[in-house]
């Protein structure tokens, strides 16, 4: 047999019964995008919240954090307010604590900013999955999701 425009393999024989094979080029991006991103190497931005896509009026505005490994320190902002704590990392496990922000009062944000506070308060459990880290409760419901920004 031979490969025909879309990449399928014809006629190819195997004990007596007839197989396609679908054999597809990956481009070396997209490879690389199929790699989790480590935690502390970039810039995290809030996109989904509770289960709802976060919409911001500047993506200054956009909720994010950076997690600094040597000294489980992590900061950002919650859009209007930055943002810092601590954080425990234990596998799959992690916890937020000693949340702090500045108390500026902002024309747009505050609620989801406050939504925020509360779930990282709520953070047990996170996984990374390409480019995207999310965040769980105690019972495994999803309580944000971030997308990974490289640090300039």
């Amino acid at each position: 047999g031979q490969l025909d425009e879309c990449g399928y393999f014809r006629r190819a024989r195997g004990h007596g019964d007839d197989v396609d094979v679908l054999l597809r080029y990956v481009e070396s991006s997209e490879r690389s995008q199929s790699r989790p991103v480590a935690l502390d190497r970039v810039e995290w931005r809030l996109v989904k919240l509770n289960g709802r896509t976060v919409s911001v009026t500047t993506n200054k505005m956009r909720p994010r954090l950076r997690f600094d490994r040597d000294d489980h320190r992590v900061s950002g902002s919650g859009g209007c307010n930055r943002v810092s704590g601590s954080y425990q990392r234990n596998g799959e496990q992690i916890r937020f604590s000693q949340m702090a922000s500045t108390r500026m009062a902002c024309f747009d944000g505050m609620e989801t900013e406050a939504q925020f506070l509360r779930a990282l308060e709520q953070t047990r459990s996170w996984r990374i999955v390409g480019d995207q880290l999310e965040l769980y409760d105690f019972s495994r419901n999803s309580l944000a999701t971030f997308e990974a920004r490289e640090r300039e």
